[in-house]
């Protein structure tokens, strides 16, 4: 018997070992840690990736298994090129030559091409479970036993049908790809739903683009379109975004609502789609993993095609574009929709319950003090009324003032207006009150020194203005000038806690005077053209006579009768000068006659290349058959010679573009802005440059008389307002544009006639009106009375020339029979031209007189026709003038039609 005692003793005690042993294998088992590596793609921050990797790491941790988890990310979204996969190679290789892996989880197409090429070399024999793959085919791990995972399939089609349900008068598609390996599969699976929307839906890519390119782009499209966001993370430039800034980018530039495939977009501006989310992959690979660490072969696990993705749809981004929630496909999820009272209260509302219990219970004690309450609220009722009648009365006395009141807090913010305030700002009570003084009624130009000094007024560091004036902006955006009179605002500690501004509009007043300058500017110019056109015009006059008595005593085509032709030209142009003062100071009429403005400019260009420096280039595109305008030529030659030599002026690096140009332009009256013009065809005269451009603050102050830029002694200030005067003149406008730094643009405008002229084609030679007879001749300026008489002579009469009128008085006393005509200076020392042909009038009475003058204001045409005078001529008279005028009074019978 004690052999089996033994056996069995023996037995129980091997039982016993086993037991122990297997116990502690297991808890070996259980204590030894899976290794687990994640290779992502992208990077971290990276929406997309995290929502896997937090997936992925949710549910690894929820698990049964104790694991350790080795990361990587390959941050191809940021850098990706062949030596940097191969620097990563070298890495991993180097970095896990000696560590063995019970699984590899990947994410996205990068990290599952990585490991296509690389398992063998660096992962040998290891399971990889993929998520995130786009555009998946069964032949990229078919002849790989380790290879399992979820495809990702997004909803390209889907989202489209949706979009094509949400917008009805959907007819375009603009997807934005970039030009990754992401986005060209990206690009390659919409391809291929592309189709079933023929005849529905035209499809445009933007792709290789730069971003600024892109947003300007989304940010103009037809209302008839969408964008479909598929990835732009890589721009044509280089540039890299996350997901999150290429989305924030496209829809806040985007003009159309943005539709996606994938969630990270969500909360970024996207209106919505069929999305895949990032965390389903990771916590389906991640339960994958699982699965093959529980010992299933990743060969029997078949790779999961079908994605778990969802309509979901941004609450903000509907209101956004008005989208009813209604319009949605069905069983749609919504972001940031605000909840019902209930749902987002829940708590509180069970809280005021219980609340509202305890409240019941203890009512009848609080009874007596509602009464008491009651009570109270009438008495503060009654003062509420009585200091709402002392409101009313103030605010009527404010209103009875007729001046403008505003109250200002410490900050600048208005917090008293009366009616006076409201009608002059164009505004009522809640546009004003409330609202910055400064931010909301100043101009821009002065706002921060207006601020400034408010601010210093609030601290006590200057001294309060008893009266000032400054400009405001009403709500139309008029801009008046009001006159000021402040006051401190002061609580009973005597702090200054605001200001009152009683105000009066003084813009009209202000325009008064503004014109009343003009108008004095005007007279003074007046008085100048006056002394200038006597004077010249009798400098001139010799010149031009000489000139031509010259021309008539040499022969034709020597150099000398060439230069006194350029002597006769310059002069000419000094009276056509004269003429454009005295009409400018409307003390002449020009003689308007239908011209065409191309042969002006044709002589004005020609004389600006020979002066204007080479390097300052001159283009002109000039219309040939611009029609005929109602002109004076010379005052359109002027006009073009001051707007270039303008433009010339104001390059001030001696380089840049002079660009002329004429052409019919149509003016309507539904399109006139700024030009004072009644509709009708008129010719079109720009000049523009690249100089230094016009500062805004004096850009309504250049056609005033005397306003000059220019250093002093470099300009009259006459110029500009000459030419507004002309083309006033002649019916017509001048704008001008321009930009500080860029240039400036001229437009003149000038009525085209109506009908064509019909001139005869043979021009009529003018003939000379020589005659006989004895002329008295008077002119203070020696010689002037020369160059008269010498005129005279040869047109075949006889001259006795005097040059003081009481002389010449004596002479026609003493012989009046002598003489058959009188020709006469005006403005003489002892006697004007008017006294002394009264003179001789009440002497001979039929004795014919001419006034011949330079200018002055005591006579005209028809002051001097009105004393008996039958000719008048201004200085200087050209020998034809001359001829014909003499040959009209001494005979009657002969008329001239000029």
């Amino acid at each position: 018997m004690a052999r089996p005692v033994r056996l069995r003793t023996l037995y129980f005690i091997l039982v016993f070992t086993l037991l122990i042993f297997t116990t502690t294998v297991e808890a070996v088992v259980q204590i030894s840690p899976r290794r687990i590596l994640i290779l992502h793609s992208y990077h971290k921050g990276l929406g997309w990736t995290d929502n896997i990797a937090q997936g992925i790491d949710k549910t690894l941790h929820n698990s049964q298994y104790q694991i350790e988890i080795f990361t990587e990310y390959m941050d191809t979204k940021r850098i990706f090129n062949n030596k940097y996969l191969g620097d990563l190679t070298a890495l991993f290789k180097y970095k896990y030559h000696n560590k063995k892996f019970d699984v590899i989880i990947s994410s996205d197409d990068h990290a599952f091409q990585f490991l296509r090429r690389h398992h063998d070399n660096i992962f040998p024999h290891t399971p990889v479970v993929f998520c995130g793959v786009n555009d998946f085919k069964d032949e990229f791990i078919a002849t790989s036993p380790y290879f399992t995972g979820v495809v990702e399939s997004f909803g390209i089609k889907e989202t489209i049908e949706a979009a094509l349900s949400i917008h009805p008068d959907l007819r375009r598609v603009y997807s934005v790809v970039d030009e990754t390996v992401t986005g060209k599969a990206n690009l390659e699976l919409l391809k291929d739903v592309i189709p079933d929307f023929k005849d529905r839906l035209e499809f445009i890519t933007l792709t290789d683009m730069d971003m600024t390119n892109l947003t300007e782009k989304v940010s103009r499209l037809p209302a008839d379109s969408i964008v479909l966001l598929l990835a732009f993370t890589f721009d044509k430039s280089g540039n890299t975004f996350s997901l999150e800034q290429s989305a924030d980018l496209i829809t806040t530039a985007a003009n159309q609502p943005v539709y996606s495939c994938w969630d990270f977009n969500l909360n970024h501006g996207i209106l919505g789609g069929m999305l895949t989310t990032g965390n389903s992959h990771g916590i389906t690979a991640a339960k994958l993993a699982l699965r093959i660490i529980k010992g299933e072969s990743p060969a029997n696990i078949t790779v999961i095609k079908k994605s778990p993705n969802r309509y979901i749809f941004d609450f903000n981004i509907l209101n956004k574009f008005s989208i009813s929630t209604k319009d949605l496909p069905p069983d749609s999820k919504i972001i940031n929709q605000p909840l019902s009272f209930y749902k987002q209260y829940k708590q509180i509302v069970w809280q005021a319950v219980v609340m509202f219990t305890l409240l019941l219970i203890f009512s009848i004690t609080i009874s007596i003090n509602l009464v008491k309450k009651r009570a109270a609220e009438i008495r503060l009722k009654k003062n509420e009324k009585e200091i709402l009648h002392q409101k009313k009365l103030a605010e009527r006395y404010l209103n009875l003032a007729g001046v403008i009141f505003i109250g200002l807090d410490i900050n600048g913010n208005v917090n008293l207006a009366n009616q006076k305030a409201y009608k002059t700002l164009e505004c009522n009570e809640k546009d004003i009150l409330g609202l910055n003084w400064f931010d909301n009624f100043i101009p821009q130009s002065i706002r921060n020194d207006v601020r400034l000094i408010f601010k210093q007024l609030m601290n006590r560091n200057i001294e309060l203005a008893e009266y000032y004036e400054n400009p405001v902006i009403s709500k139309t955006g008029k801009q008046i000038i009001i006159a000021w009179h402040n006051t401190y605002i002061k609580n009973d500690d005597d702090q200054i806690i605001g200001m009152l501004a009683s105000g009066e509009d003084i813009t009209e007043k202000r325009q008064l005077e503004s014109r009343l300058r003009q108008a004095q500017k005007m007279e003074s110019i007046g008085n100048l053209a006056g002394g200038i056109a006597h004077d010249f015009n009798n400098i001139l006059f010799p010149i031009v006579g000489m000139s031509e008595i010259l021309l008539e005593d040499l022969p034709d085509g020597s150099p000398e009768y060439e230069n006194a032709r350029e002597i006769l030209i310059a002069g000419k142009r000094g009276s056509d000068l004269v003429k454009q003062i005295l009409a400018f100071s409307r003390q002449s009429e020009n003689k308007l006659t239908p011209i065409r403005i191309q042969q002006v400019l044709r002589d004005v260009m020609k004389l600006c290349r020979a002066t204007i420096p080479a390097d300052i280039e001159i283009f002109q595109e000039i219309q040939s058959d611009c029609g005929l305008v109602l002109s004076d030529p010379t005052q359109l030659h002027q006009v073009a010679m001051d707007l270039i030599t303008n433009a010339y002026h104001a390059m001030d690096s001696g380089s840049g573009k002079i660009i002329v140009q004429l052409k019919e332009t149509r003016i309507q009256d539904h399109i006139l802005v700024n030009i004072s013009l009644k509709s009708g065809w008129y010719a079109r005269l720009t000049v523009s440059d690249t100089g230094k451009g016009i500062d805004p603050e004096i850009i309504d102050k250049i056609f005033e008389p005397y306003f000059t830029t220019k250093e002093q002694g470099k300009g009259t200030g006459l110029g500009l307002a000459f030419v507004h005067g002309i083309i006033k003149e002649h019916g017509g406008d001048i704008q001008v544009s321009s930009t500080p730094g860029k240039g400036s643009t001229f437009d003149i405008y000038i009525p085209l006639m109506k009908k064509p002229v019909v001139t005869d084609s043979v021009k009529t030679v003018e003939m000379l009106q020589t005659g006989k007879g004895n002329i008295l001749l008077v002119d203070d300026e020696p010689s002037v009375a020369r160059l008269e008489k010498r005129m005279l002579e040869r047109l075949g009469y006889q001259a006795t020339a005097y040059i003081k009128s009481p002389d010449a008085l004596k002479a026609f006393q003493s012989a009046p029979n002598d003489f058959n005509l009188v020709i006469t200076d005006m403005t003489m020392p002892d006697m004007t031209g008017d006294q002394l042909s009264k003179k001789i009038l009440s002497i001979k009475p039929d004795i014919p007189i001419i006034i011949c003058t330079g200018f002055s204001e005591r006579i005209n045409e028809e002051k001097a026709k009105a004393i008996g005078v039958k000719g008048f001529l201004i200085k200087p008279v050209l020998k034809s003038e001359m001829a014909q005028m003499v040959k009209k009074v001494m005979d009657e019978e002969w008329i001239y039609n000029p």
